[in-house]
């Protein structure tokens, strides 16, 4: 379930959508469901698919047997760190390469902790670094549920001497990690490093595209009032999708006339899509249209795909020196898919867009916010 999750899940949706009454199929989604969330989580996602008692006895059966033997390496875990509290010799640099977790100042380490003898010098403190998303080569993903302590500090050698404590995008200190333990909440390391006040974000250098360094560029003239929305030219705006193909010399000049077609379905879909864009972004900020085409030149846009879909999504933020009248905050994050639909926005909220991970192996990018004064982390 660990190992293969992205796969197993793959083949699950496949089949159920050919097959969806398959309840072998049914049983094995909800079981990699409670491998990634909870049982609770499994037998709603299983209620949803088949009223059948059957296949939900089934299910809290195979249940008890994933939670057993996760119990067992919890208890595995307890042992070693209450018996020897020595960490196991690893000698390769392990399956992970980086991470995002969350570092809360702590007094003495309590129990369960599979940890070394080390103690803070004067001016540091420990740390708990409660892990919340984990990369390796396929991409990041959440920490897998069955992992136990001392397997996992085995497969994070590479990472752990990388770790760094950041305010926003700028790193303040290293941390040197010197225990791990499970938590009901999933992985933790135990970690020592200078004493800052407050939840602070944990990360290794160069694994998040901070929202500062994105490719910001000027935006696009697609917020228009009511006077230029008649005279108003798609090719002011955002930039034209390549064809379906994806290759423009598809069509030769012997058969040019076969292109102007896409051509100019392309450019219908693109105005239908600006439109779309225009008229939320205004819902959004609840400004009129005049008082949307007002912020043109506050705006920076960018284009990236986020998603993994093959298609880039627009992402407008709001930037410094707005008119005060308008009542709005710089910094706040918009996202738009290719076709115009809302997929992000932080206006009017008490949350402001960090940072992003990259996109992988078709895994969307899962953005990371800070919502009153913690981090949280948000998937499309």
């Amino acid at each position: 379930l660990e190992r293969d999750f992205d796969a197993l899940w793959r083949g699950v949706t496949t089949h159920l959508q050919v097959h969806p009454q398959d309840v072998t199929t049914q049983v094995w989604g909800a079981l990699l469901v409670t491998s990634r969330q909870s049982p609770e989580a499994g037998e709603s996602w299983l209620k949803k698919k088949t009223t059948s008692k059957t296949a939900l006895e089934r299910l809290q059966t195979l249940e008890g047997q994933y939670l057993v033997h996760s119990d067992i390496n919890l208890v595995e875990d307890g042992i070693a760190a209450n018996a020897t509290d020595t960490l196991p010799t690893t000698n390769s640099s392990g399956r992970y390469r980086s991470l995002v977790g969350q570092a809360t100042a702590i007094g003495t380490p309590g129990d369960g902790w599979l940890r070394s003898q080390t103690t803070p010098v004067p001016g540091q403190t420990w740390y708990q670094i409660d892990i919340q998303l984990l990369q390796d080569s396929s991409g990041w993903g959440r920490p897998p549920l069955s992992i136990t302590a001392a397997h996992f500090w085995a497969e994070s050698l590479s990472l752990r001497g990388q770790l760094q404590l950041f305010s926003n995008h700028q790193s303040i200190a290293g941390v040197s990690v010197h225990g791990v333990k499970t938590t009901a909440a999933g992985l933790a390391f135990l970690a020592v490093g200078p004493k800052i006040e407050g939840p602070t974000l944990v990360t290794t250098p160069n694994s998040l595209r901070w929202s500062e360094t994105l490719p910001w560029q000027t935006a696009p003239a697609i917020f228009t009032d009511s006077t230029d929305v008649e005279n108003h030219h798609v090719s002011d705006g955002l930039a034209a999708p390549p064809p379906l193909d994806g290759n423009n010399a598809a069509a030769s000049p012997q058969t040019g006339s076969a292109t102007e077609p896409q051509t100019g379905r392309h450019i219908e879909q693109r105005a239908e899509s600006e439109s779309l864009i225009a008229d939320t972004m205004r819902r959004q900020l609840g400004l009129t249209a005049e008082q949307t085409a007002q912020l043109n030149p506050y705006f920076q846009y960018a284009r990236m795909d986020l998603t993994g879909d093959t298609t880039t999504e627009h992402i407008f933020s709001i930037g410094p020196g707005l008119p005060p009248e308008l009542g709005l905050v710089p910094g706040k994050t918009i996202i738009f898919s290719n076709t115009g639909s809302l997929l992000y926005s932080d206006v009017g909220q008490q949350q402001t867009l960090l940072a992003l991970t990259d996109k992988s192996n078709d895994r969307p990018a899962t953005l990371l916010v800070r919502q009153a004064g913690r981090y949280r982390l948000i998937g499309f």
